[in-house]
């Protein structure tokens, strides 16, 4: 198994233990899962600096560009977002996405960063993955979106200046990354 396999098997252990909390009668159980948790924290926590650049602290929260890991596949890019406290990135607004911008113009070696944006349940009606709300900020790259069937999700694109194109969802080159956005406080 890879080690994004790895970390997504964790997060769904993690989310069956949680519900199996509410079931625990005794202090003990309560406690080894509180124990078990801790100890998983920390190795994702140390895992981080080895899956993900980490932007500067923008309004209460991190932006966290994933190292090559092979393949993207945006739901084990949101399951990885999601293990680490946050969600595929949601652009709000202008400065919010020149701030991702700049932060992604810093690194190289990839030509698209996926974000949470997508049409997928309906073509050309953009709504974020994780909260279900429509995106209100779009700088599409010249001849955007394409309305596609095959483009539904919302990434960075170099090429362009890394303006915004509606891209396909599970792209297998390798040379894609995801941008993950971690509030402060846990999500």
């Amino acid at each position: 198994m890879s080690l994004i396999g790895d970390l997504v098997f964790i997060l769904v252990l993690l989310s069956a233990t949680v519900s199996a909390q509410d079931d625990c009668c005794s202090i003990s159980r309560q406690r080894a899962l509180e124990s078990f948790r801790q100890d998983v924290s920390t190795r994702v926590n140390s895992a981080v600096p080895v899956l993900f650049e980490t932007s500067q602290p923008y309004r209460g929260r991190r932006y966290y560009l994933s190292k090559p890991l092979g393949n993207a596949d945006i739901n084990r890019s949101q399951a990885m977002c999601l293990l680490i406290g946050g969600y595929l990135a949601e652009i709000d607004d202008a400065a919010e996405y020149l701030f991702v911008k700049s932060f992604i113009r810093g690194y190289s070696g990839f030509f698209a960063v996926y974000t949470g944006g997508n049409d997928e349940a309906q073509e050309g009606a953009w709504v974020y993955r994780y909260s279900g709300k429509p995106v209100t900020y779009l700088d599409w790259t010249p001849g955007q979106p394409t309305n596609d069937i095959d483009g539904d999700c919302l990434t960075y694109l170099d090429r362009t200046d890394w303006k915004m194109d509606d891209f396909r969802c599970n792209y297998s080159n390798g040379d894609t990354r995801f941008i993950c956005e971690v509030p402060d406080s846990p999500v």
